[in-house]
C-alpha cells in the first residue's frame, strides 16, 4: 500500500513539473511573436541595435562613421512693421527732389506795399512761393502772366535761376531776347533764334531788350511786355 501511493506521487510530481515547462516555454513564444522582447541592458524606447541617446531616425553609423543628429533651423518669425524695416508692400517714402533742381509753375504777383514789395508765384491750389534772386524783378514785371520758374529752394523762399512766360491773360506766350536780323527783328529763345515777321514799332528800339510776346510771329503780334530793359543788365 505505502508503495503504491509514493508511486502515484512521483508520477503526478512529474506530470506536474511537465505542464509547468511546457507552459513557460508557450509563454515565450508567445511573447516573442509579438515583438516585446526585452534585450537585456538595452535602454526603452530604443530600436535593437541602436546606441543608447541615438536620435530615431538617424542613420546607424559603421565601420569609421559617426552619427551626427543635425538639429531642425529655428524658422524666422515676419518682422513686424515699424521695427526698424519696412514691411513687404509698404511703399518707399518720397525722395525729395535736390536743391538746385526745384520748378514752379503759376501766377506772378507783386505783393506788399511800396517800399517793401515782394514778387510771389502762385500755383493752382498751393501756396505762394517768394522769388528771390536777381530773376525776381524781371518776374515780377509779368505779374498777371503764367510763369514758369526754376531754381534753389531756401527757407525763404526760391532763389529764381531761369524763368519763362507761358501765358499771358490766357493765350499763349513766348518770351527771350530781341536782336537784329538784317532790316528786320529776331527774338532769341533757349531754342533757338525765331524772326519776327511784323514787328510793332517799338520793339525796333528795344534791341537786346527781353520781352514777352502774344500772336503769331510769322503774322501779326497781338501784345506784348518787356521785362528787362536794353540798358539793363
Amino acid at each position: 500500500m505505502t508503495r503504491h501511493v509514493r508511486r502515484t506521487i512521483a508520477i503526478t510530481c512529474a506530470f506536474v513539473a511537465s505542464t509547468a515547462c511546457a507552459g513557460s516555454q508557450g509563454t515565450t513564444s508567445d511573447t516573442a511573436a509579438g515583438g516585446t522582447v526585452a534585450t537585456p541592458g538595452a535602454t526603452p524606447g530604443t530600436a535593437p541595435g541602436a546606441e543608447p541617446g541615438a536620435v530615431p531616425g538617424a542613420r546607424a553609423g559603421g565601420a569609421g562613421d559617426t552619427a551626427v543628429a543635425t538639429p531642425a533651423a529655428p524658422s524666422k518669425a515676419p518682422r513686424p512693421a515699424g521695427s526698424g524695416g519696412q514691411a513687404a508692400g509698404t511703399p518707399a517714402a518720397p525722395v525729395t527732389a535736390p536743391a538746385g533742381a526745384d520748378t514752379i509753375r503759376g501766377i506772378a504777383a507783386e505783393v506788399g506795399s511800396i517800399p517793401v514789395t515782394s514778387i510771389v508765384v502762385r500755383p493752382a491750389g498751393e501756396r505762394s512761393v517768394t522769388i528771390l534772386g536777381d530773376l525776381a524783378r524781371e518776374i515780377g514785371r509779368a505779374a498777371g502772366a503764367d510763369v514758369w520758374v526754376r531754381g534753389r529752394r531756401t527757407p525763404q523762399g526760391l532763389v529764381a535761376e531761369q524763368y519763362a512766360v507761358r501765358t499771358v491773360d490766357g493765350q499763349p506766350a513766348v518770351d527771350g531776347v530781341v536782336a537784329a536780323a538784317g532790316d528786320g527783328l529776331a527774338l532769341i529763345t533757349p531754342g533757338g533764334a525765331r524772326r519776327i515777321a511784323r514787328p510793332p514799332q517799338a520793339l525796333r528800339g528795344m534791341i537786346g531788350a527781353r520781352v514777352w510776346l502774344v500772336g503769331d510771329l510769322d503774322g501779326s503780334i497781338t501784345s506784348y511786355g518787356v521785362l528787362r530793359g536794353s540798358q539793363e543788365e
